[in-house]
């Protein structure tokens, strides 16, 4: 849902797969310079680096901030891109995007928000190309799609079981997805949790639910975060 931390949470993995040395590329089709200036704040724990006027009345500070970022804040934003001045997100384009960072080695893949890209009157005919180039490339170079969506509530059929048909505005993203995590924003909740020195009492702002997982076993399991 809208302030979920779903770019939020997408930037600290990429810190955290990049520190492992595994090449990403992530296309921002929603202000990429903010997104970088977000890793800044990430990695240095001052969020206030998000702010313009923060930046303007601080510049000593920033500068302070920039100076010592590690080589890791270079890498990650090196990862992160917008599609060139003039290039529509259309399904073509964002297929061609996927298929040239494959051909570049990439091994983890992402677009946030896919909810962006343009389509026609016939849109899930967009959809089921995009979709078909990409598994084609992925597979092609055993690289891993990361598509990030906005979506207000988790959709369920009358039946009360998930239903996942129109998560992306059409059948087809269910059909590709191997793995769908559904990311919650809530006022902070308390509880009983499970962690591995066993049950003990927690509290969590965000909750991220397994809504599908086909090759593992945590489907419908639900994990919680504190947003800070």
């Amino acid at each position: 849902n809208p302030g979920a931390s779903k770019s939020l949470m997408l930037l600290q993995c990429l810190a955290h797969w990049i520190g492992q040395g595994v090449p990403c590329a992530c296309l921002m089709l929603e202000f990429p310079a903010m997104q970088k200036r977000r890793v800044m704040a990430q990695l240095t724990g001052e969020a206030n680096v998000t702010d313009d006027e923060w930046c303007q009345a601080n510049p000593e500070r920033v500068r302070e901030l920039s100076a010592g970022l590690s080589g890791a804040t270079a890498d990650v934003c090196a990862a992160i891109e917008g599609l060139p001045d003039g290039t529509a997100p259309t399904a073509d384009a964002l297929a061609l995007w996927i298929e040239a960072k494959c051909a570049q080695g990439a091994r983890i893949i992402a677009i946030d928000p896919i909810s962006w890209m343009q389509k026609g009157a016939q849109s899930w005919e967009d959809d089921a190309r995009f979709l078909f180039r990409a598994k084609r490339a992925i597979e092609g170079a055993r690289a891993s799609l990361l598509l990030v969506n906005h979506i207000r509530t988790l959709p369920h059929g009358s039946k009360g079981q998930l239903a996942l048909d129109d998560m992306c505005g059409g059948a087809a993203y269910r059909r590709f997805s191997q793995c769908v995590l559904f990311l919650t924003a809530h006022e902070l909740r308390s509880g009983p949790v499970e962690e591995d020195a066993g049950v003990v009492e927690g509290d969590w702002t965000r909750t991220m639910l397994i809504a599908k997982s086909n090759f593992g076993a945590g489907q419908f399991h639900q994990y919680g975060f504190r947003f800070q």
